[in-house]
């Protein structure tokens, strides 16, 4: 998901997802944020082949709205400002008000979007990936989510990147938490 504002008062959201089960994830999204879009999913223009498979990408934008500032401004807030251009430059980061705003309804959307089984579904672990964000923000993550949702959330580094990791000893009560939003195209990313 991405966020854009060109003043900082108004925003909107785009909604990308690729790959087969995410076009009816993407479907899904669409009809949830239908009250806020006139857009229909269109396919994105860049379509990668990843050992001789096609994937297709698709999106779509909701309209640009003040309701959205308070979160846009939140997670993206502005780091610089081009004073040639007025161009504002903004960086994506977690937001100390995490913890009032992460539910668990909200990690399940957050798993349907960027996550995944670890070690391809040799053990039931599952797999955030966060590679945008710094080890403090992801320290944040754990930190928030062990307090509210009673787990055991650790970090790993891939390619200098860090990730949030959920290990096989606390996999059922993740399951548990977030399993009863995932809709059924999504439900393959949980380990066997």
């Amino acid at each position: 998901m991405q966020t854009f504002s060109k003043d900082g008062k108004t925003w909107r959201l785009r909604i990308i997802q690729g790959g087969s089960n995410h076009f009816i994830y993407i479907c899904h999204l669409r009809n949830l944020l239908d009250a806020w879009t006139k857009m229909e999913i269109k396919e994105y223009n860049e379509v990668r082949t990843i050992k001789n498979k096609i994937y297709k990408k698709w999106y779509f934008n909701t309209l640009s709205f003040e309701q959205f500032s308070e979160l846009g401004n939140a997670f993206y807030p502005l780091i610089n400002r081009d004073s040639n251009s007025n161009y504002k430059k903004r960086k994506k980061i977690i937001p100390l008000e995490i913890e009032d705003w992460l539910t668990d309804k909200g990690l399940a959307y957050w798993f349907m979007d960027d996550g995944s089984t670890k070690w391809g579904n040799k053990v039931s672990a599952i797999r955030f990936c966060t590679d945008s964000f710094t080890e403090r923000e992801i320290d944040l993550l754990i930190d928030v989510i062990n307090r509210k949702f009673n787990l055991k959330a650790t970090k790993f580094i891939n390619n200098n990147k860090w990730r949030l990791y959920f290990g096989t000893e606390n996999y059922q009560q993740l399951k548990e938490l977030i399993y009863p939003y995932i809709i059924p195209s999504m439900l393959y990313k949980f380990p066997l």
